[in-house]
């Protein structure tokens, strides 16, 4: 893709009253004026080194221009050749080369503006803009903070709205939820210890040996099950590899998790719940679980707060309102992902995003109505 001068849209010529939005959408329908055009840079993208057949590998195959099936001349199977990646069963390409093409040159758009300059349905322009900012999304990771910090924003309803309620009282919702997870894990910490200890007295009678002596004597096995885990490290395969397939972002619901970690039900359950008592995995409503980590808190702790963070989360306050004047909590994170991309232009340059899509997985739509904002977001300070 072409690139907007340097100077723009921050400082580039524009003509009058012409915003950024604008501008960039001028130089993208003038590259890419049909669905032909867009087909044919998607398929340079995914296909740099050369189509090739998905089921035989063979490069002896056909496609007329602008169409989005090839034809192999080895096996004669026909094939989509957006199959198996990102754009998997994608019904038009000119709305995601769009989606894309702005995201890369720094400019938010919302799906209401969004669905009406590209002449689609407003579900698909909002389904588009909440996927690419989930692959965005999924590579921050650099400072945390209280999504509180953001309630001034919080003005649309989502599912997680609480009936009769404010917007804002998902974040209520979501502060309760984790005092009631923090009082739970202590409860149980406790109740577990008492019983071990009942256990070990109830030994020490019926063999005639002191508890004291007992519970020297079984230390080395009765250690483990008593304390959490201190990390990864210590828990097995199974639960490693759960946690890897766990994001720190976006839940993940328990079917889905079954399937991406190809487990049956039961031992899925079991893996959970020994990284739940370690605190590497949060549970969530709905039955979703998301990544976490025993140092969150600490460094993500809101007793200090550094300048740079206050004046990033004053400048993603005034982003969100002047593009998309409030959101709902629950896709808060995908609000921050966007400003990133505006904010950071050389992590998210012309042909960035594209760059990240290339190594995802296509998202359903369940996973974007099934996601919910943590309490801790990420956001990008380094710019403040």
């Amino acid at each position: 893709m072409s690139s907007v001068p340097s100077n723009a849209p921050g400082g580039a010529e524009l003509a009058d009253g012409e915003d950024s939005l604008s501008f960039c959408w001028r130089q993208f329908s003038a590259q890419f004026k049909s669905e032909k055009e867009s087909v044919e840079e998607l398929c340079r993208i995914l296909h740099a080194g050369g189509l090739s057949c998905r089921y035989c590998k063979s490069r002896d195959v056909l496609r007329e221009h602008g169409a989005r099936t090839i034809k192999c001349l080895n096996c004669m199977t026909e094939s989509w050749f957006t199959a198996g990646t990102f754009f998997h069963g994608i019904r038009l390409a000119r709305p995601w080369v769009a989606a894309i093409w702005l995201i890369e040159h720094g400019v938010g758009v919302s799906a209401s503006k969004f669905h009406k300059l590209l002449g689609i349905a407003y579900s698909s322009a909002w389904s588009i803009l909440r996927k690419l900012a989930m692959v965005v999304q999924r590579q921050m990771g650099e400072e945390f903070v209280s999504s509180v910090r953001f309630v001034a924003l919080l003005c649309r309803r989502s599912r997680e709205t609480p009936a009769r309620e404010h917007p804002s009282a998902e974040e209520k919702m979501e502060d309760k939820l984790c005092d009631e997870m923090r009082a739970g894990q202590i409860a149980g910490s406790i109740d577990s210890s008492s019983a071990l200890s009942a256990n070990d007295s109830f030994a020490g009678v019926s063999s005639g040996c002191p508890a004291s002596q007992n519970k020297s004597d079984t230390a080395g096995q009765a250690e483990p099950n008593r304390q959490e885990p201190s990390s990864l490290r210590e828990l097995g395969d199974m639960e490693k590899q759960v946690y890897e397939i766990l994001s720190p972002i976006e839940a993940v619901q328990f079917d889905s998790l079954c399937e991406y970690a190809g487990m049956p039900a039961g031992a899925l359950s079991a893996a959970l719940m020994m990284l739940e008592l370690s605190d590497l995995v949060r549970s969530l409503p709905g039955d979703r679980y998301v990544r976490c980590s025993p140092d969150v808190e600490v460094a993500s702790s809101e007793d200090f707060v550094p300048d740079s963070i206050l004046k990033a989360v004053a400048a993603i306050i005034d982003y969100v309102r002047l593009r998309f004047q409030g959101i709902s909590r629950k896709y808060l994170q995908n609000y921050l992902a966007l400003h990133w991309c505006q904010v950071d232009r050389m992590r998210w340059g012309p042909g960035m995003l594209f760059m990240e899509c290339l190594k995802s997985r296509a998202i359903r739509l369940e996973e974007i109505l099934s996601y919910v904002s943590p309490p801790l977001v990420y956001i990008t300070s380094r710019f403040f």
